[in-house]
Parts: C-alpha cells; structure tokens; sequence
C-alpha cells in the first residue's frame, strides 16, 4: 500500500477522472479514514508552476471553516504531485439523489440552496470563486446536511486580472467547470465573480426541482451554445422557487437577483431535510460522532467534463446530474413528489461501488442480449480509439459513471479540445429499447431548425448496428460542427455524437468518423452478445 507523506495510506480509489483521483485512504497518525484527493496537474505547462498555484489554491480553500464546506485537513506535495486531505462523508451527491428519485420537493430544494448559498457567501467573503458549483458537488449526508465539495478548481478573485475569464482558463489547459453549470460570462471570456458561481447554483437548483439540467443537449458543445444563447425551458415542477431560477439563470449578470433577494426567497419556502434512520445504515458504514460531519464517503469530486467532439452511448433515457458519489447508500429520505413516474421494472441504470467496479444488476430477465449495461469506457478498445481519433486517450467525465466515457484529444482551451464520449443505459427488454430508440431519434427529428443559432438537419438512415439513424449540427456562434448517430443493437441503444472545433460546415470527414466511432462500438457489443 502506497504512503503519502509517511502518514496517509492509500486503500482503493473511489474514482478517477479528468480532474484527478480520489482515494479512501487511512490517518495512521489520528487512526481515522480520509478521503485524499490526488490533483492531476494540467498538460501542456509549466508543471513547477501548475503546482504551486493548485497549492495556493488549495490552502487557500483549506482555511474556509463552514459546516457547509467540505472539511480539508492537510494539502501536501510529494514527488511534484499535489493531495488534498479531506472528509469522508456520508450520503450522496444531490445529483445522484435526483437520478434516482426525480424531482424534490420545493421546500427541500429551497433548504439545499440556502446551505449552499451559506457555503459560496463564506467563501466569497474570503475572496475565493468556487467555479465548479453543480449537483455532483454538492452532498446530502445521512444527517440530513449539505455540504459542498470540491474547491479543487477555486481560485482567488484577486489572483489575475479578471480572474475566471475563458482566456485565464485557456492558460491553464481549458475552461474550467462542467458544461451546463459554466456561467455564460465565464464561457464569454468576461470578467466573472461571485455572481457566476450563483448562476451554477441557480443551475444546480434546477436539476434539483425539475429532475433535468436547464442546458440538456446531446453534447457538451451544444449545451455550451444553449447556455449562451438560448433561456432554459420554464420549470413544471418547481413550483413557487420558477420565477427564482429563472431569474438566477438570466444571461447578463448585473440583472441576477442579488444573494440577499435570493436567501429571502428561499427562506421562505425552506423545509428541514429528513435524516435517515441510523438502524437502516449500511453495516459496511463506520458511524463516528464529530462535531461537523459523518465522515465516510466523499461524493462529487467531480473531473471537469472536456467540450469538444462527444460520441454518447445511451439506453433509454439521459443522464445531465453532473456527478455520483464513490458509494451508493440508501437514500437520503426525500419524498418524492407524488407526480413523479416510478422507475420502470424493464430498466436499469449503471451504478459503482468504491472499487470502480458495476455491482451486479437485478432487472427482471427479459429478451435481450445484453443481462447488464455494458461499461462505456469498454466500449472502444485502445487500437480502435486509436484508429478513430489518434493520439486520445479515455476518460470519465462524471466520477464513479461507468455509463459515460470520453477519448479527448488536444491540450487548449474550450473550443481547440477534440473528444469522444460515451454514455451507457440498459433496458432488458427489446421492445423497450425499440420504444426509447424511436422516441429519441423522433424527438430530435422534431428538433431540427428549431433553434436560431444551430443549422440542424434532418434525421436519416445509416448502416450500423440493427437500427439506426444520423442527423448534422452547424453551431455557428461556437464554431463548430456536430454529426449524431443514434444505434441500437438488441437492448442497448447508442448515440454517437463527433463534434469538431473551429468549423461551422459538417464535412463528409466527420461523419466518416461518427460512423467508423458507432460501427467500431456496434463491433464491440456484437462480439459480447
């Protein structure tokens, strides 16, 4: 077992992605578990210099002391390779929450916002930006608290001249955040404050009341271009907070609602969180009192998503939570709004444990040919990602998704940043998995021309896999081109989306490659049947 800084031993890691990877791991000194963050530094840079701004940052946020702020015990270096040591919590990331139940109440929603609305007025006070806020970052313990993870990618207002512009981002390897939850200034390259990190918190908010992201797309570079362009759709399901979270996502900054107008409104609708019952716990869960927190599992250290060319393996239905918790524990106990539709018994979704590894699934046996969803990262072996798209290499854009997996290749900023990723979701019956196929593909045949930015064309036929289906984007306003193929084989179907930066025209190049991208993945899952 490996030792950092003759104290920390590492026991297994709880995920990995573009971001960095974070361990369970043991205090031999204080005999208790922490959760040690291992940052990845960015490519293509000064490395001694990448490290001591990643230090100064993290101290930096390690001196935030808030019951609302993930707890950093100690920020070393070793071997030119910076840890953070942090709490361990118990619970789940509000993302993962909402996956599973749907939409919460307002009143829960509200009491979630205010104790991150505490957490970023904490830190801004300190003049420190989070700039990651999203559901994955945000944890709903056991106890019924809510803390907010991951200042890994914090920066002081005061660090550059227009800290969190896209050009400062640019100069450490790329934009930083997750797409849907990046303000549209940061995304601009204008100035941003605290009232960005508002904007991913009036995001974060509305996955939680309506069970989707307000910016939903196929890929990340469409997302992008509805965050900049277009307002979200009116919410359903949020009830008296819908005027509130459409205001917070308003695209010019200075007519947001102020953090005082915000903390009224949800005051006035805040219900206490319930906390689950200690006897329903886990018996694998170590239960220690502390003063602040539950410590054992850390949820949402989320990787920074990469925004380029995204190829998305889906089963019937999406994902948009931005993030999972390393471990799964029964749910904290929101009820769920009445109207909200109960899982399917035909579907399953992808899940993780600590060890990276999918537990077992329990759908009801049906007649597919596939009994469990297949891992997205196992889609493509390294030779044909290779012979797709040379020189990438593979990643998982949320921590503990094995549903999703991204090949990147390129070390600029937001737009010079080419991808490939994939999603994965499972019906166990066919006709299931035909009934999500033609739905999706008929969604986005509706779609096409309806936005003013983005040339859509319409659906057509391809070759690949039992059934399949293609369509082209032209997003001007980002410069890109995007071709999308939708396939199912048995009761798996995929959405191969390749985007292609600074080029407004799809070229018969890029469908080539969505097309060589689906039918390498159909020859994948054909040799698994």
């Amino acid at each position: 077992m490996r030792v950092i800084a003759g104290r920390y031993q590492l026991l297994a890691p709880l995920g990995a992605g573009g971001a960095g990877t974070v361990w369970r791991a043991r205090d031999e000194l204080l005999h208790r578990e922490v959760a040690v963050k291992e940052v990845r530094l960015p490519p293509g840079q000064d490395q001694q210099r990448a490290l001591v701004d990643t230090l100064r940052e993290a101290r930096a946020a390690a001196a935030l002391n808030h019951p609302s702020i993930i707890t950093v015990h100690d920020v070393i270096s070793e071997g030119g390779q910076p840890w953070i040591i942090m709490d361990l919590l118990a619970g789940r990331s509000l993302g993962e929450l909402v996956k599973q139940r749907g939409p919460l109440p307002p009143g829960h929603v509200a009491t979630i916002g205010l104790r991150v609305l505490d957490a970023l007025e904490a830190a801004h006070r300190r003049g420190i930006l989070h700039r990651d806020v999203k559901p994955g970052n945000v944890m709903i313990t056991d106890l019924g608290e809510v803390v907010l993870t991951d200042f890994g990618i914090a920066a002081h207002t005061g660090d550059v001249p227009g800290a969190g512009t896209a050009a400062a981002a640019a100069h450490s390897g790329g934009v930083a955040g997750s797409p849907g939850y990046i303000a549209p200034e940061h995304l601009r390259g204008e100035p941003s404050g605290p009232m960005a990190d508002l904007w991913s918190l009036g995001a974060t908010l509305y996955l939680a009341a309506e069970g989707r992201a307000p910016f939903e797309r196929d890929s990340a570079m469409a997302i992008v271009a509805a965050v900049l362009t277009m307002p979200p759709p009116p919410p359903v399901n949020a009830g008296p907070l819908g005027g509130l979270l459409l205001a917070m996502l308003d695209r010019n900054p200075a007519v947001r609602p102020h953090p005082q107008g915000i903390r009224a409104h949800l005051e006035s609708l805040a219900v206490p969180l319930p906390v689950r019952p200690r006897e329903t716990a886990p018996a694998t869960v170590p239960v220690r009192a502390r003063r602040r927190r539950t410590p054992y599992v850390l949820g949402g250290l989320a990787a920074a998503t990469a925004i380029a060319v995204t190829a998305v393996v889906l089963l019937n239905g999406s994902g948009g939570s931005g993030g999972s918790p390393a471990v799964t524990t029964p749910a904290t106990q929101i009820a769920q709004p009445a109207s909200t539709a109960a899982p399917s018994p035909t579907t399953s979704t992808t899940t993780s444990t600590t060890t990276g590894t999918a537990p077992p699934t329990s759908p009801a046996r049906g007649d597919g040919a596939f009994g469990r969803p297949p891992k997205a990262c196992s889609l493509l072996t390294d030779e044909q990602a290779q012979r797709v798209l040379p020189g990438s290499r593979s990643r998982q854009p949320r921590l503990y998704d094995e549903s999703e997996c991204y090949w990147s290749v390129g070390l600029g900023g937001l737009f010079e940043t080419t991808s490939i990723n994939l999603k994965v979701k499972h019906s166990s019956e066919v006709k299931a998995a035909e009934h999500a196929y033609t739905k999706a593909v008929q969604a986005r045949d509706g779609e096409a021309g309806s936005e003013q930015t983005v040339t859509t064309s319409r659906i057509r036929t391809v070759s690949a896999g039992d059934e399949a289906a293609a369509q082209d984007k032209e997003a001007g306003i980002i410069h890109t081109s995007t071709t999308t193929i939708w396939m199912r084989i048995s009761n798996v179907i995929i959405q191969v989306a390749v985007s292609h930066p600074k080029r407004t025209k799809v070229t018969p190049q890029l469908r080539d490659t969505a097309l060589r991208t689906a039918r390498a993945v159909a020859d994948t899952l054909q040799k698994a049947r």
